[in-house]
Parts: C-alpha cells; sequence; structure tokens
C-alpha cells in the first residue's frame, strides 16, 4: 500500500478542476443514524473526502437579468454534477485504489432520500427514496 496524504489527494483534485477539497473525520457522522454513516458503506472506511467546483460568474449573471436560464441549469448544474463531476470522482477514485485504498464514489443527488427519512431535503418536491437498500454487511 502505498501512502497517501491529504495534501496529494488536494493537489490532484485542484489539478482536476475542483475548486475545493475537504477532508473530514468520520467523528462527524457519531450519532448519526446509521443509514446516514459512510462506515455503512465502507466499513473500513477513514475519512470522508468533499470536493466543490466553481459555476463562471456569467451564468449567474445572465440568470440574474433574466436573460437566460437554460445555460446556468445546464452547463452550472447539470453538466457540473452529471458529467464533469462523474470523470472526476472516477480520477481521484483511481489514484485513491491505486495507492491500495478504497474508493466509494457519490456524486451529488440532491432528491435522494434515505429510506423512511421524510426530512431528508424537504424542499425537493420529487424524490427518490431508497426503499429497496439494504446493508452491505450486518450492524
Amino acid at each position: 500500500m502505498n501512502t497517501i496524504t491529504s495534501d496529494i489527494i488536494k493537489t490532484k483534485a485542484k489539478e482536476l478542476g475542483a475548486a475545493v477539497c475537504g477532508i473530514g473525520s468520520l467523528d462527524l457522522f457519531a450519532g448519526e443514524n446509521p443509514q446516514r454513516d459512510p462506515k455503512m458503506i465502507l466499513p473500513k472506511a477513514k475519512c470522508i473526502i468533499g470536493f466543490g467546483f466553481l459555476v463562471p460568474r456569467a451564468l449567474y449573471f445572465a440568470m440574474d437579468r433574466g436573460v437566460s436560464y437554460y445555460t446556468y441549469t445546464n452547463l452550472g448544474v447539470k453538466y457540473n454534477d452529471e458529467e464533469f463531476a462523474e470523470i472526476f470522482l472516477f480520477k481521484i477514485g483511481s489514484m485513491i485504489e491505486d495507492a491500495g485504498y478504497d474508493a466509494c464514489l457519490q456524486k451529488s443527488v440532491p432528491n435522494l432520500r434515505v429510506k423512511g427519512d421524510k426530512t431528508t431535503n424537504p424542499e425537493v418536491r420529487d424524490t427518490y427514496e431508497l426503499i429497496h437498500a439494504v446493508p452491505v454487511e450486518e450492524g
């Protein structure tokens, strides 16, 4: 197993186009509902890593002026979430796994609810509920 540090991950994330990269302790999830605990997906996980991507200011300006909503939705949201982020996550995940660690890739899914939780993302009207979700192992 190769050593991989937070600096290596953050540097690679910026090279691949992330504006920000944060690495957090799984202690942040202590006492949470087990369905929100990353260890339910990856029991040997050591941390959680999040990334953020810029939306060009011109897209906001056009939307604020009422001259273009479509471009913001497609380039600012859809492209970032559904195209760029997926490729980015595969590259980062591959780097982590090539170093001998496990990586569970998850892109933003703003209208996803955990099973039975009606409070997750209450501002979203149409949601997908994980009704068939099962743990990866006991506990």
